[in-house]
């Protein structure tokens, strides 16, 4: 059978079914920020980041629906001038008629989300929220059927927010039977489990091979891994946050976590936690602990829009937009 193609509209009322806008932290930026809802989206790319780099990938590869996990701009702005990234951004994808659309800490939280992507990666099992959070099922009907695409002009971003978001927000792709229970999976509706998730290994490995791990599952940067902790220390049952959760480390202990992964550590937060908290940290690159939820959220876009009866390709974008571009290791 062949199915119509979808239009914007269509993709956005499909994601604001798994990532419920109301789910986002209220600091956040999400939804709709260029284009029109009414126009074809056929081809639709997935990234972290709205870079100006990744503005031309979309055009390039013939995108017409851009979907990227942090905000245009971080915080309110007076205009778009192309002297800017955000401007050239904006400029690059109006030209091509590409829409942008942003789902941000609303996947954070939801399940599956961005810690789901990232423990199914790292080969977690029996996955499960860190905190317990309040049940919470995604509205009956979100999306833009119902009119609303989310915060369209910014205003606050991904370096802005509480724990475990982007100071406050991750695998490879899951697959059709998801992870999360009969609501869970790709192809059905979310939860809200809050941030981190925590699982554990098939058996107990040394520090350094559970870094190793770490190191097979997510795409490469310059950073590398780093941990807090011995090497040859015993690890089983990991906590995961993908972005910004060393907040998490109490919440993670409490859990029974021998190890919390996350990005972001800072000197003093992460000298203080493993002070206080007997959990390891392993510090990952930002852009690479979310990186695993693009294929995930770009399958479960293709599943949920087949079942209403419409079609559309999906990619998920080959640029690294991790900033940090050399690393020396100190001797």
């Amino acid at each position: 059978m062949t199915f119509p193609s979808a239009t914007v509209r269509d993709c956005v009322a499909v994601l604001e079914r798994f990532f419920p806008p109301s789910w986002a932290e209220s600091w956040d930026a999400v939804g709709l920020a260029v284009g029109d809802l009414d126009a074809p989206a056929s081809a639709v790319l997935f990234a972290v980041d709205p870079t100006p780099e990744v503005a031309a990938e979309a055009v390039t590869a013939g995108a017409q629906l851009l979907v990227t996990h942090h905000p245009l701009f971080l915080r309110g702005v007076h205009g778009v001038a192309e002297t800017g990234p955000g401007g050239r951004v904006v400029a690059t994808l109006i030209r091509a008629g590409v829409a942008l659309y942003t789902v941000h800490t609303n996947a954070d939280v939801a399940a599956p989300g961005v810690s789901d992507a990232l423990a199914d990666a790292l080969g977690l099992r029996d996955v499960a929220p860190l905190s317990a959070p309040a049940p919470l099922s995604a509205p009956a009907n979100v999306g833009a059927d119902e009119g609303g695409a989310g915060a369209d002009e910014g205003g606050a971003g991904a370096d802005e927010g509480g724990a475990g978001a982007d100071e406050g927000g991750a695998g490879s792709s899951a697959g059709d039977e998801g992870g999360v229970g009969d609501e869970g999976g790709v192809g059905g509706a979310s939860v809200c489990w809050g941030l981190g998730r925590i699982g554990d290994l098939p058996a107990a490995e040394s520090l350094e091979r559970f870094c190793a791990r770490v190191v097979r599952a997510l795409p490469a940067t310059a950073g590398g891994v780093r941990a807090t902790g011995t090497a040859d220390r015993l690890v089983r049952r990991i906590a995961v946050c993908g972005g910004s959760g060393g907040e998490l480390v109490a919440a993670a202990e409490a859990a029974g976590a021998d190890v919390l992964v996350t990005a972001d550590g800072r000197h003093h937060h992460v000298l203080d936690a493993v002070g206080a908290h007997g959990v390891v940290v392993v510090d990952v690159a930002h852009w690479a602990s979310e990186w695993p939820w693009l294929s995930q959220a770009a399958t479960r876009l293709h599943t949920g829009l087949r079942a209403r009866g419409r079609t559309v390709s999906t990619s998920v974008s080959a640029i690294v937009t991790d900033p940090w571009r050399v690393h020396v290791p100190s001797r």
